[in-house]
């Protein structure tokens, strides 16, 4: 019995990831456009320079809720706590489908951007306290797959609903699904039993992951990846359709798709691998060296032609893909549930990447070309090589 209550357990998070990254995935390539939508209402001068400061600024306060997420766990838990961001992240969206004002759009928008951050930290620490280290490379496969089919299959529709810069229409249908998601997640884990959570200062957090060198290097090779993730997300739909001229349409229904493809494709299969064969440290080093090479060969290319931009935005997430399942494999390999503090730290990679990679690209536009991000961000990439191939593998 416990068996058969453990396994739906594991089904019922599955579930979640594909609902909240389907939510997340139908807004995430348009976001930047979005926000550049509403800043234009408020006739602002520069207004690629301004988007970063709105993705920084919800970076900043999510960087907070995680300097403390230890001690919310401790006095809400994780279901009253992911219950709630579930029912503010509805009430957002349905916000952003129906408010007018532009400076309350702004506010909904950071809103938004800070609670999609924090829902997939309460969908890892479910699946984390439910987990054993010899299968992590598996679940962690199953986990990310799931999610990233969301990812695929999203965009599509996205991209047949996405008429005239309809913005509203998507914020609707994300939030309907935030439904479903509210519902699962009451009916399974209104009984969840957490664990104790250590409760450690924040310095004391980053003392033990400095003296931990290989917990260290992976939280870098994260760091990394979310800082990729910073500017292609933001940066690459502006840049195809601004610079190349491709429509939203295109970049959002057809290329992302299939650039997004990797994730789907390849997370199992190498989360498999890593518990059973190879370990972590060659497949992150192969990641890091396809990212860098496939980001930078987009400085390059002036085609106007869908499938190439398809073609060469899925090479780079080959890449992606490779690091992101084995930087998830390793960690959560090193840490169990009452780790919070660990998981927090990790999970502050994002907001953080998300606040100096916007402002680090609002920078380097004032003084190169739009097309010259795409070298340094391969250059960057490269970096990961350092930490990787020093790193000791877990079998």
């Amino acid at each position: 019995m416990r068996n058969k209550e453990n396994k739906k357990t594991f089904y019922v998070i599955y579930l979640l990831s594909f609902l909240i990254s389907f939510h997340s995935a139908l807004l995430l390539y348009v976001e930047s456009s979005f926000a550049e939508s509403i800043l234009g209402k408020l006739d602002i001068d520069n207004i690629e320079k301004f988007v970063g400061i709105i993705y920084s600024l919800a970076a900043l306060v999510t960087l907070a809720t995680f300097f403390n997420i230890s001690k919310i766990l401790r006095k809400l838990g994780n279901f009253k706590l992911a219950f709630l961001l579930f029912f503010l992240e509805a009430l957002a969206s349905f916000g952003l489908v129906f408010i007018q004002s532009p400076l309350f759009l702004i506010f909904l928008f950071i809103i938004h951007l800070i609670i999609i951050r924090l829902v997939f930290f309460n969908i890892d620490l479910f699946l984390e306290c439910n987990s054993n280290d010899e299968s992590t490379g598996t679940t962690r496969g199953i986990l990310l797959t799931s999610s990233n089919s969301a990812y695929v299959i999203a965009p599509l529709i996205a991209g047949f609903i996405l008429t005239n810069g309809d913005f509203w229409k998507l914020f609707f249908v994300s939030g309907f699904i935030m439904i479903p998601a509210i519902l699962l997640l009451y009916f399974q884990f209104r009984d969840h039993k957490d664990p104790v959570y250590d409760d450690v200062p924040f310095i004391k957090t980053l003392k033990e992951i400095w003296q931990r060198k290989n917990l260290y290097k992976i939280m870098m090779s994260n760091f990394l990846l979310c800082f990729f993730y910073s500017w292609m997300v933001v940066y690459t739909p502006i840049y195809l359709h601004t610079e190349i001229g491709l429509s939203l349409r295109e970049i959002v229904g057809i290329i992302m798709p299939i650039a997004l493809l990797p994730f789907m494709l390849f997370q199992f299969i190498l989360g498999k691998i890593a518990d059973e064969k190879l370990g972590e440290k060659e497949i992150l080093t192969a990641g890091f060296i396809i990212a860098g090479l496939a980001t930078i060969s987009l400085s390059f290319v002036t085609s106007t032609n869908i499938i190439v931009w398809a073609f060469l935005l899925f090479v780079t997430r080959v890449g992606a893909s490779f690091i992101e399942i084995m930087n998830e494999t390793y960690f959560y390999k090193k840490i169990d549930g009452t780790d919070a503090h660990l998981m927090g730290c990790f999970k502050t990679l994002v907001p953080l990447a998300y606040l100096i990679g916007p402002l680090t690209a609002t920078a380097f536009l004032m003084f190169f070309d739009y097309k010259y991000l795409f070298i340094a961000l391969g250059f960057i990439m490269f970096l990961g090589l350092r930490y990787s191939l020093t790193l000791e593998d877990t079998k």
